[in-house]
């Protein structure tokens, strides 16, 4: 019924929306379809050189999706683009809101400790985000995302081992600009509604000054049904604000400031329990139902403000441009989650006492509290044949990490976590020689220096307050540490290759590329007996041998082979201690991966078009360091194990049509179905499903513009279980905490451009 209602106060809502639309808009812009839209030209900003590149033109795997792109795929977040792209999958860790479990090519970060730096590097309007958690919060008022597969170390620094994501919001626009969206969706099982509203408004200020503002609402009354109370779970509350400023300080120097404000607060999160991969069974859940029973339905809360400063002088000195780009960020979050998602209260994290829930822990106390601040000082030029990128780069940050535990109904209290200093230091140097009309040689280096202080109070060590351990708050420093460590690394990353254009139609290119991940502290260190670090670097070295072909019209196809070579392999171990999950940080192994991709975009007919993808790796260890069964040996059984985070196949195919209704308007739909296979966590028991999903979008353009569309969506309208971890659990404290992402979602949308 709620539903219902909603559906009809969005459609009773259109008549006003579309009059104020067409009052409003003095000069229309042609109409478009989606099949125009997603066969544009795309231009990328990756390679950081003074001016823009068409992707086509770009010697490394990349796929890149512009605004009206994005509005073409009815955008929701990074997940949602994520199946299109191979050997790619974006998507929340599902332990905690908003933390990315980034994994390209067989490489990614799959747990939540945010002292471990990630595989993949999160930059969004060109600052690093250092830790993986506010990454995946619901995006909008996005002008590009680009998604760059494998090494990119040179002109990204560290942790880029598998790939970076590119993320850039719009800027101020030189006239003046308003989109307001609305949507409504639910998952048609029974429960809550989910409502989005944002608004931009863009334009000058004064012949030299432009602004922008943009908002961000979404009420999500909770997707799921908790067994337990039979009642709807998962409701979440979304804000972002958004404002920049764009001078024009002179006729060569423009500033742009953007400041960032957000905050959510919801529920915890929906988790399984099945029968783990040591035969102790839970509620034991059928892995093909959304079915779930907890006592402790959680919280979640994060706050950030983010501030960007961005300024570009232009210089006669090669005809070049200096870029300077000023980043600070400050990261708030907390959590409150049910670990052995029974009823049976056995083992909860950070939670306040509800209900009879369990006692008292400090939620206030944020679980994650970081500080963050960069600069990246760069000059791009031309010299005759020569096209040169070089610069400097600083990054810091200050982490607090807490986490307190609760088991067997506060019987057993255990606290801990720990603090860390972190900086790094960069210069690199990256050309692109273009030795003939055809032939490019690229070549770059990097080298990079970074510190980490950390001091660490273990999970387990006996605390004050309580028998026989208690509570404390790590920021307040009631926290006794029991490690305290600093180290530094050098490192320098190289990448040579070149790019041959055969035609103006068919480019091949090669290289050999490296990189590394930091090496660091685990500031959860579940037990006292182990060593939380150091743990060395992780290396790559990668081999890639590409082409990007339009050589039929309306044909784009792109293929890329690749062999990458992992040293001093990191990877958070999991081990099930006697009263909790337990996860070492480790330099486990040297692993192979190999790999092909392809995408495709295809014109069938003027309004008819196909777009497609498919990825698959191949990859093994070759030598194991670390006992990664847990039987205490180092054999041939650790070195059969499958690589974690590494499906072998990935594929995707849409199909993309438009119908010109004349003046009556445009209709345009699109239909794509994603596979993913099963993947294996980093327990040698845990195992994600491989994953299905079948999303659609049908949009109406009425009249002969695109002021105003009204679309209905669906995403993963065959309810295709998705889970998002699988961690194994001790016999005592139930069998395993599986996380859960939504399923299917129907939903309307109403967009006015003015």
């Amino acid at each position: 019924m709620a539903f219902r209602t909603a559906l009809l106060s969005a459609a009773a809502a259109l008549p006003l929306l579309t009059a104020g639309a067409f009052a409003q808009d003095t000069t229309d812009t042609p109409r478009r379809g989606a099949v125009g839209t997603i066969l544009d030209e795309i231009v990328i900003a990756a390679t950081k050189k003074r001016e823009v590149e068409n992707v086509q033109r770009v010697p490394i795997a990349v796929s890149a999706f512009g605004a009206d792109q994005l509005d073409a795929l009815n955008f929701k977040d990074l997940s949602s683009i994520s199946g299109l792209i191979p050997n790619v999958t974006l998507r929340e860790i599902g332990t905690f809101k908003g933390v990315a479990a980034f994994n390209i090519r067989g490489l990614g970060t799959l747990n939540s400790i945010p002292s471990i730096d990630p595989s993949i590097g999160a930059f969004v309007d060109g600052v690093y985000y250092g830790i993986n958690a506010g990454v995946m919060f619901d995006n909008f008022d996005i002008e590009s995302i680009e998604v760059l597969r494998g090494p990119q170390g040179i002109l990204f620094g560290r942790n880029v081992i598998g790939g970076a994501v590119i993320v850039n919001t719009t800027r101020p626009t030189e006239d003046f600009r308003a989109k307001f969206q609305g949507q409504v969706n639910n998952g048609f099982r029974g429960t809550g509604v989910d409502y989005t509203f944002s608004g931009v408004v863009s334009g000058p200020l004064t012949d030299r000054l432009r602004g922008k503002v943009a908002v961000y609402y979404n009420k999500d009354e909770g997707w799921f049904k908790n067994i337990a109370d039979g009642d709807k779970f998962g409701e979440s509350e979304t804000k972002l604000f958004r404002a920049a400023l764009e001078w024009d300080a002179t006729e060569s120097l423009e500033i742009l400031a953007r400041f960032e404000h957000g905050q959510q607060d919801g529920e915890g999160t929906a988790a399984q329990s099945h029968r783990n991969g040591s035969g102790v069974l839970g509620l034991n859940f059928d892995r093909d139902t959304y079915d779930f029973s907890i006592n402790n339905r959680g919280e979640q809360y994060s706050e950030w403000n983010q501030v960007i400063v961005e300024a570009n002088q232009q210089v006669g000195f090669g005809n070049g441009v200096i870029t300077n780009i000023f980043g600070w960020r400050q990261y708030r979050q907390a959590a409150c989650l049910d670990i052995d998602a029974t009823p049976a209260n056995l083992f909860n994290s950070s939670c306040i006492e509800d209900g009879g829930i369990g006692p008292e822990i400090p939620f206030d106390e944020p679980l994650n509290d970081q500080d963050q601040i960069s600069n990246e000082l760069r000059y791009a030029g031309t010299f005759g044949p020569v096209d040169l990128t070089t610069g400097l780069f600083y990054f810091g940050q200050d982490i607090i990490y807490s986490e307190n535990r609760s088991l067997f109904g506060g019987a057993v209290r255990q606290s801990g976590g720990g603090i860390q200093e972190h900086h790094v230091f960069g210069a690199f140097v990256n050309s692109d020689w273009n030795a003939t009309e055809k032939l490019t040689l690229n070549g770059g280096i990097r080298f990079t220096k970074e510190w980490k202080e950390a001091r660490i109070a273990s999970l387990e060590a006996p605390k004050p307050g309580a028998t026989p351990t208690g509570f404390c708050l790590i920021a307040q420093g009631t926290c006794p540490f029991d490690f305290e460590d600093s180290d530094s690394w050098s490192n320098v990353d190289y990448r040579f290759g070149f790019q041959y254009q055969w035609l103006e139609e068919l480019m091949t290119y090669f290289h050999w590329s490296t990189g590394f991940r930091s090496g660091g502290y685990n500031l959860r260190n579940a037990d006292p007996t182990d060593i939380p670090g150091p743990s060395d670097e992780e290396s790559i070295s990668n081999f890639e041998i590409g082409f990007k072909s339009e050589l039929l019209d309306g044909i784009q196809l792109n293929v890329a082979a690749f062999r990458m070579k992992a040293e001093d392999l990191q990877r958070a171990v999991l081990a099930v201690g006697p009263t909790g999950p337990v996860q070492r940080i480790a330099n486990t192994a040297e692993a192979i991966i190999r790999g092909v991709e392809a995408d495709a975009r295809i014109s069938i007919l003027d309004n008819l078009a196909f777009i497609g993808s498919v990825g698959y790796l191949d990859a093994e260890y070759q030598e194991v360091l670390f006992d990664l069964t847990g039987d205490g040996i180092v054999d041939g059984a650790d070195l059969a194990l499958p690589l974690p985070n590494a499906p072998e196949l990935t594929t995707s195919a849409s199909i993309i049509y438009d119908l010109d209704l004349g003046n009556t308007g445009l209709i345009s739909s699109r239909v794509t179905f994603s596979h993913r296979d099963i993947t294996f966590g980093t327990n040698t028991d845990s195992v994600i499903p491989s994953q299905d999903t079948l999303d659609f979008n049908v949009s109406y353009t009425p009249g002969l513009s695109d002021n105003f569309q009204f679309s209905i969506f669906g995403r993963n309208v065959t309810n295709d279980v998705i889970f998002t971890s699988d961690t194994q659990l001790p016999a005592i404290l139930g069998s395993t905490y599986s996380t859960m992402a939504k399923g299917r979602i129907i939903g309307l949308e109403a967009t006015v451009n003015y």
